[in-house]
């Protein structure tokens, strides 16, 4: 009992205390009635054998609640057998029934025989006081069946209120209503038990066809139940599918449209390039070598942002499979690759020298898939532009600010702008496919490339780390192993 309250440990006591007091004094008062006359004796082992049988028997009354069938048996033997008889055989039935439960933990099957021995004495004790003098029985079985209900239920409830800590209304609402009509119909069987014994002993085996009866009408409601409850699980996982197709639907045209959005910008510069160099090209006019180059620069550029947003929507796609992406992993300097990172992405946003400070010194290894890191970096820088003051056209904000360092276990870049920021409560979700913080106003954007960006430094084994505050700026880091294991030596001798 020493994983139980303190106050549900003492009713226990008392409950098992007052059955035995309840038969001691019905022994000191009525005596022990023996040797027991013919009918005596026939009454009492009938009756005896009918509970010890529906101890070993159950009513199904819901999916997950049962009762046993010796209540019939218990309402008779109290009105039919003087005390202490009934509760005597009561205990002796529970013994001998709870004798067999040995997985059952000993104060369990103590109270279990406690408790109805304590019930039937009762009721053994009040049925006197109930029955009618004239003879006129009905309301007093009735009232009988009833008590025995509110007796049996009452000692129970007690038990599950203490363990619970619930009100008594909460407890028997949640867990005793389906019972009332099964222990009603059982305890009234047994009051017509009682009066068809007395008159005609032979009469009891006519309360069989009642009893399957009962026991076949809360089976058939049970496994009606059980069958609802199936029903409404089918349905709710029917449900569930039509939401999770739904949902498919949704994030495939949510990523279509993202990378048609994605693509259409660099299509547009290198469309507007190519008309550009066919206007010169057919004027006749020769163009300058330098010009030239920009131009090229410019539509080599604007391929490499296709070809990279194309990879990061096949990355995106095998991510949502559940696939791994396949990295091509060699040493790479960290800090030569953000700096040649962050000028692109300064001169595709059109952005001013002053509007990056850089600190990324050169040496700075690690193993790592060049494309893929490049990319990772170039999302992170590109959102740092576009979602701060100064990217967002605010005059006069401080700069993006880009830091590389190393040591021996970890690459960290670091990226922190003085933006907009992100609310706290959004965080977690920074990072989720096509998920747009509420700050994000209407600067363009799809929610492709932090998720990709996290997925990419995952399974290079690293961290993606974001803070931020609303109006105040967000600073992401990213940190990479410094040497996965094969390619410390390589790193090495590059380093």
């Amino acid at each position: 009992m020493r994983d139980q309250s303190q106050p549900l440990r003492w009713y226990l006591r008392a409950v098992l205390l007052a059955a035995l007091a309840l038969l001691t004094g019905e022994v000191i008062v009525w005596g022990v009635p023996w040797p027991l006359n013919a009918d005596l004796a026939l009454t009492t082992a009938t009756f005896a054998l009918l509970s010890y049988a529906g101890e070993r028997a159950t009513l199904s009354v819901a999916r997950s609640f049962s009762l046993s069938l010796a209540t019939p048996a218990h309402v008779a033997a109290a009105i039919l057998l003087p005390p202490p008889l009934p509760a005597a055989l009561t205990l002796l039935v529970g013994v001998a029934t709870q004798a067999t439960q040995r997985e059952t933990p000993s104060r369990k099957r103590v109270f279990n025989v406690a408790h109805p021995t304590l019930v039937v004495g009762l009721c053994s004790l009040l049925w006197p006081l109930l029955a009618s003098p004239a003879g006129r029985h009905l309301p007093a079985l009735a009232l009988l069946a009833g008590l025995y209900y509110a007796l049996d239920v009452g000692v129970l409830l007690t038990v599950f209120c203490l363990q619970t800590r619930r009100a008594p209304w909460t407890v028997w609402r949640e867990t005793y209503r389906p019972t009332v009509l099964p222990e009603l119909g059982t305890a009234a069987l047994g009051a017509l038990a009682a009066v068809a014994w007395r008159v005609d002993p032979a009469l009891i085996a006519l309360l069989a066809l009642p009893t399957w009866a009962l026991r076949a009408a809360f089976r058939a409601r049970a496994v009606a139940e059980e069958a609802r409850t199936m029903a409404e699980a089918a349905r709710a996982s029917a449900e569930e599918a039509r939401g999770v197709a739904v949902e498919a639907v949704r994030v495939r045209d949510t990523f279509l449209t993202a990378g048609a959005h994605d693509l259409r910008t660099p299509l547009t510069v290198l469309a507007g390039r190519i008309g550009i160099l066919r206007i010169r090209l057919a004027s006749g006019k020769d163009m300058e070598r330098g010009w030239l180059r920009g131009q090229v620069e410019a539509m080599d550029g604007a391929a490499h942002r296709m070809i990279a947003t194309i990879e990061e929507m096949t990355d995106a796609a095998q991510l949502q499979m559940g696939r791994p992406l396949d990295l091509h992993l060699e040493p790479v300097d960290v800090g030569a690759l953000t700096r040649e990172t962050v000028r692109m992405v300064a001169e595709a946003g059109g952005a001013a020298e002053d509007d990056v400070v850089l600190d990324a010194p050169p040496g700075i290894m690690a193993a790592s898939d060049r494309r893929r890191l490049e990319r990772a970096v170039q999302n992170i820088v590109g959102n740092a532009l576009k979602y701060s003051s100064r990217g967002a056209g605010g005059a006069g904000a401080a700069p993006v600010e880009v830091t590389v360092r190393g040591d021996d276990t970890w690459v960290a870049i670091v990226v922190r702008d003085r933006g907009v920021g992100i609310p706290a409560d959004e965080l977690p979700h920074t990072f989720e496919h096509f998920y747009r913080a509420s700050t994000a106003g209407t600067v363009a954007g799809t929610g492709i490339g932090l998720a990709g960006t996290k997925a990419i430094v995952e399974q290079h084994d690293g961290r993606l780390d974001v803070e931020s505050t609303v109006g105040h700026g967000t600073t992401v880091t990213m940190r990479l192993p410094r040497a996965p294991i094969g390619l410390g030596d390589a790193i090495d001798a590059v380093g």
